[in-house]
Parts: C-alpha cells; sequence; structure tokens
C-alpha cells in the first residue's frame, strides 16, 4: 500500500518538475513532490532507518529509485527537498548504501561513478524532450 500511494503521489509530481519550462512553473509540481515527501516521512517508521523499521524491507528495495531521482532532482537543481524530513533523510542514505541496493547502481562505464553517469544521461534525454514539446 505504501508503495503504491506513495508512488501515485511522486510520479506525477517528479515529472512535472523535472519537465516544467521554469522553476516558476514547476512551482505547483514542487509543492506536490513535497507533499509526497511529507506523506511517507509521517509513513516511516520511528525505529528506522528504513521505511518499516531496522531491516531493508520490499519497500525500501521498491522505493529506492525515487530516492534516486530525487536525488537527480537535486542535482539538476530543479528541486531540493525540504528540511524537517529527518527520517527520509536517514532512509535515503541507508537505502542506497545497503549492498541489496547497492549492487543494483551499475554504471554502465565502471570507471565513473554511477551518479554522475546518470546525471549526464538524465540531461541529454530532458533537454531532447523539451525541445520535443518545444515544438
Amino acid at each position: 500500500l505504501i508503495i503504491d500511494q506513495f508512488g501515485a503521489k511522486f510520479g506525477s509530481a517528479f515529472g512535472r518538475v523535472m519537465f516544467s519550462a521554469s522553476a516558476e512553473d514547476a512551482a505547483p509540481a514542487a509543492d506536490d513532490l513535497s507533499a509526497a515527501l511529507a506523506w511517507l516521512e509521517a509513513q516511516a517508521s520511528s525505529s528506522g532507518p528504513f521505511i518499516m523499521g531496522a531491516e531493508l524491507t520490499l519497500v525500501d528495495a521498491a522505493l529506492a529509485p525515487f530516492y534516486i531521482r530525487l536525488q537527480l532532482l537535486e542535482k539538476l537543481g530543479l528541486y531540493s527537498m525540504p528540511d524537517g524530513l529527518p527520517k527520509l533523510s536517514a532512509w535515503g542514505e541507508a537505502v542506497v548504501a545497503h549492498p541489496a541496493v547497492a549492487g543494483t547502481m551499475c554504471p554502465p562505464d565502471p570507471s565513473q561513478p554511477y551518479m554522475e553517469q546518470l546525471l549526464a544521461q538524465t540531461k541529454e534525454y530532458v533537454a531532447k524532450r523539451k525541445a520535443a514539446m518545444a515544438k
């Protein structure tokens, strides 16, 4: 239930932020994204660092890609995670560091960091998509 509800809240807002023409256009979607993160913060266990508690579960594995996408938005300068989400901050760090998740983050070019390659690919994709939308 957490996976489905968060995915519905985050997915739409993420796309609207990513493909907005300007920061001003992205503001309503950024507010929706912040609301989705606040909702997930409220669902997260206080005994974390994972969403359901001390152990990694399917919920964490399923939501890890959302956290990685959130990092992309931040690196692109399109969004900053709001303050006041300590459980999500701890969860994000713990989930990407967990061997079950970290082992899936395999860069196409092993000589360069995963996030740098993902960021470069995302910038290229966003530019092409925005150009196509402008036509």
